[in-house]
């Protein structure tokens, strides 16, 4: 039975060390129950006792006496108490024997204007801590209890707003399979069981059990900040985390090959994503209106990049499009106004339509001769692009550069003989 050492709320308990036998059952009891508490068994070696001690009293949420004849006459339990109290803490007193109140120092009966708990009245240790959990100021610091979910489980804590996912201890299997939702038609988030929390859900923690990350899974979570995906994570569903703008930077582990459509779409405070070689394919909507992108890697070796994938990150500056790459879709980078630098590699056969429209800051691109098609309004409204480049046999659609732009076709390469 450990102290607890961490940042969520818990319990500092203060008692005589003369009491201890009488003390450990209700702390068992307590731990079984979930509670996060604090006592003297968390002193280390080599750690001084006041230095260490005042730390963790001015951490607690709760500061709980446990009254008796030894911790009335110890100077150190009066201590303890007394920098509770000069801090401000919630100070609940717990009677662990029966003592009258008169006997008591001046101080313990000042405090005894308190509502106090009276171990002595239950009949075990099991029926104080029951009674103790309908007390409001302890249920901070109380973990929350798992709820399973077909393969899975997960728990939310209030107190830090920190949503875990885990393998559920039942499934046979090694790894666990998130189920993939239904976007919620009714109300905004989607079908996952943890919505009701959605407004409260600040990080999300995913077991390293759990290979898939469903569909809808975190839609529209607006406080979402952070994302720590433990790893052996292969998917990431659709939408999976569409509108959630607080998002402000993801690592996508290595092993990841499928990121579904619009994953991350208007993840409008997302600054920069690394994308690892395991995935081949960026699709539709992935990255769409990240409005605060400005860094993303592509790695080589992806051979497709979606529709849509990049529209309206108008804050990406840089975009290298790797080698393996044939095709740049409709509307992949429309309306990417930062953008002013575009690698288009040798094989890509063709820009579809709208691929690069509204692209203000883009002022210049080469096209390699592997192109063969540049769709309609491929590079509209791209009004800084003063003259291109384009090979002797490729079919532009209509409108595909603006009216100001210079088209230069390309001499036809000469065939060996």
């Amino acid at each position: 039975m450990e102290a607890y050492e961490g940042r969520e709320p818990y319990i500092f308990i203060s008692y005589a060390r003369v009491d201890a036998d009488k003390v450990t059952p209700y702390l068992e009891a307590l731990s079984n129950a979930g509670y996060r508490f604090w006592y003297d068994a968390g002193i280390k070696a080599g750690e001084y006792w006041t230095k260490t001690l005042a730390e963790e009293i001015n951490g607690c949420v709760v500061f709980c006496p446990l009254y008796s004849k030894a911790f009335n006459a110890s100077r150190f339990c009066f201590d303890e108490t007394n920098y509770a109290y000069r801090k401000n803490k919630a100070i609940v007193p717990i009677y662990l024997e029966k003592i009258a109140q008169e006997s008591l120092d001046e101080f313990y009966q000042f405090l005894g204007g308190r509502q106090d708990l009276r171990l002595y009245e239950y009949a075990n240790a099991a029926e104080f801590v029951e009674r103790l959990g309908r007390e409001q100021a302890f249920a901070s610091c109380k973990a929350p209890e798992w709820n399973d979910f077909g393969q899975i489980q997960w728990r939310f804590s209030e107190a830090d707003g920190v949503l875990t996912i885990a393998k559920n201890e039942e499934w046979w299997f090694k790894y666990a399979s998130m189920p993939d939702y239904q976007n919620n038609l009714r109300k905004a988030g989607s079908t996952a069981p943890w919505m009701m929390y959605r407004e409260k859900i600040l990080s999300v923690k995913i077991g390293e059990d759990v290979h898939t990350i469903g569909d809808y899974a975190f839609r529209d979570c607006r406080s979402l900040t952070d994302v720590h995906i433990l790893g052996n994570v292969f998917k990431i569903g659709n939408e999976a985390f569409w509108d959630c703008h607080c998002l402000t930077e993801v690592r996508i582990p290595d092993g990841v090959k499928v990121i579904g459509s619009n994953a991350f779409g208007f993840c409008s405070s997302l600054t920069s994503v690394c994308i690892p070689d395991s995935v081949a394919t960026i699709n539709h909507g992935t990255f769409q209106f990240c409005s605060c992108l400005t860094d993303v890697s592509i790695p080589d070796g992806m051979t497709a990049i979606g529709t849509c994938a990049f529209m309206a990150c108008k804050n990406l500056m840089d975009v290298h499009i790797p080698d393996s790459v044939t095709q740049i879709d409709l509307r992949t980078f429309y309306g990417c106004k930062s953008l002013t630098n575009v690698h288009i590699p040798d094989g890509v056969v063709a820009i579809d339509r709208e691929a690069f429209r509204d692209c203000k800051s883009l002022t210049e691109v080469r096209i390699p001769d592997s192109v063969t098609t540049i769709g309609e309004c491929a590079f509209k409204d791209c009004k800084n692009l003063k003259s291109v480049e384009i090979p002797a046999g490729a079919k532009v659609g209509k409108d595909a550069f603006p009216e100001h732009t210079l088209v230069i076709r390309r001499a036809a390469p000469e065939q060996s003989q």
